[in-house]
């Protein structure tokens, strides 16, 4: 078990020709609490690349890249455990997110930059957007949804849009 508490880590400008492409790469038991991860060159492809274990991400844990903020990927066929990575932050993840379709993401907090898929909310919560184009989580389900796709939470939600609603 690894735990990362506190602290910052940063990408570095190229040094002797060689690039940082990942700044954690991680095949263990995980957890990110109140850190930093902060990509600040051009040359990061992950800030943190899940590939084994059970990984979280909470406190007030803050992901900045333009990269990948963080992928879950099932590396099982090398012999490595399917990852789960959790997500339980108040801080804000900056970046894309990678999933592969056998891992698995629970996310129960945070703001994120990206659309957040249905299928990566923790049991009992739905994404939503919001009005400055950021996405959070909040507790909720899905009862109703309209021939275009749009999901509600209420019969009623469905109805007041105003198109064939599938329960």
């Amino acid at each position: 078990y690894v735990t990362l508490m506190n602290g910052k880590l940063t990408s570095t400008a190229v040094t002797s020709g060689k690039e940082v492409k990942m700044l954690i790469q991680n095949y263990a038991n995980l957890t990110l609490t109140d850190m930093n991860l902060v990509d600040n060159t051009d040359h990061i492809l992950y800030a943190l690349s899940n590939n084994s274990g059970t990984s979280s991400i909470e406190g007030a844990t803050n992901i900045t890249t333009d990269a990948v903020a963080f992928d879950v990927y099932d590396y099982s066929s090398a012999g490595y455990e399917v990852p789960t990575v959790n997500v339980s932050t108040t801080g804000k993840i900056t970046g894309a997110i990678e999933v592969s379709e056998t891992a698995t993401l629970n996310i129960s907090a945070g703001t994120f930059t990206v659309e957040i898929a249905e299928a990566w909310c923790a049991d009992g919560f739905i994404p939503v957007k919001n009005a400055d184009d950021t996405w959070t989580v909040k507790e909720g389900k899905f009862i109703a949804q309209t021939a275009k796709g749009a999901k509600f939470e209420t019969l009623q939600e469905a109805v007041n849009a105003g198109t064939t609603v599938t329960l």
